[in-house]
């Protein structure tokens, strides 16, 4: 599990919990809100609610600041309603 994390790690890549907290249906974009307050967007609206849990991996786009990091994968984690 060590080798696979440092892979991970070296590959820029790291997770993150979020909740939605907006749907634009008309522009199929999820906006989520870190725990930090950060406000990230992905797409893809599909079967998506407000208050729903996302667990994503970013990439940190070989950078040390995080406003220039990226979704790349989300998955649904429950809800906080």
């Amino acid at each position: 599990m060590e080798i696979l994390l440092s892979i991970l790690i070296s590959l820029g890549l790291y997770s993150k919990a979020m909740i939605v907290t907006e749907l634009d249906t008309a522009n199929d974009i999820v906006v989520c809100e870190d725990y930090n307050g950060n406000l990230w967007e992905f797409q893809g609206v599909e079967d998506w609610a407000e208050g729903d849990i996302v667990a994503a991996i970013m990439y940190d786009n070989g950078t040390v600041s995080i406003y220039d990091d990226e979704i790349v994968m989300t998955r649904y984690n429950g809800n906080v309603n």
